[in-house]
């Protein structure tokens, strides 16, 4: 994955992608088993995992639900000891 040097909305999307494909392989699943479990295609997996801009934010959160993450949301600014 090769993003903008500096470019916060991509490197919160890469460590989405990082996590969802660890999530995926530790759960022993492939790209297609996890993709007909979380009703989406395969083509829309492998672009998750590898964070391609512009995907679909319902059928990424079916996806991260189906591996077992929880997604949160806070403030950039917000107190890393928080």
């Amino acid at each position: 994955m090769s993003f903008p040097s500096g470019s916060e909305e991509f490197s919160g999307l890469a460590r989405l992608a990082r996590q969802v494909r660890r999530q995926r392989r530790l759960s022993q699943l492939t790209q297609s088993e996890l993709a007909g479990l979380a009703g989406v295609g395969l083509r829309f997996v492998s672009d998750l995992e590898n964070a391609r801009p512009g995907l679909e934010i319902g059928r990424v959160l079916r996806v991260v639900e189906t591996v077992g993450l929880e997604l949160s949301v806070r403030p950039r600014d917000w107190p890393s000891q928080w």
